[in-house]
């Protein structure tokens, strides 16, 4: 059986003025910056529409993870339960749920 994705959800509590990209309205590539287990991150994210909607791509370490809103209205990591527990990559849950907070922050912000 294949890798099914498994949506992580993330609720993010905090607000902090960010630059407005979730109002482009074409796709847009960015620096995004995270503050993790004391250290600043930054990973390269790509803002991509469809329509109504929005997905964030970032780049963790070479895995492309997408971020959308849930029906909740807040980011979850579109990622398998493998590539979380995978030896073969950085990908922690902690740290998407701090990716997810950024990217609440930064569209709570606009």
């Amino acid at each position: 059986m294949g890798s099914a994705l498994s949506p992580i959800a993330i609720k993010a509590t905090s607000i902090a003025p960010q630059m407005p990209i979730f109002a482009l309205t074409m796709d847009e590539r960015f620096l995004l910056t995270v503050t993790y287990k004391g250290e600043v991150l930054k990973y390269d994210a790509e803002l991509r529409n469809y329509g109504y909607v929005h997905r964030v791509s970032v780049d963790i370490d070479g895995v492309p993870v997408q971020f959308e809103h849930d029906e909740e209205g807040y980011y979850r990591a579109l990622v398998s339960p493998e590539q979380v527990n995978s030896k073969d990559n950085d990908l922690e849950v902690g740290l998407l749920q701090a990716i997810a907070q950024k990217l609440e922050q930064i569209h709570q912000a606009e």
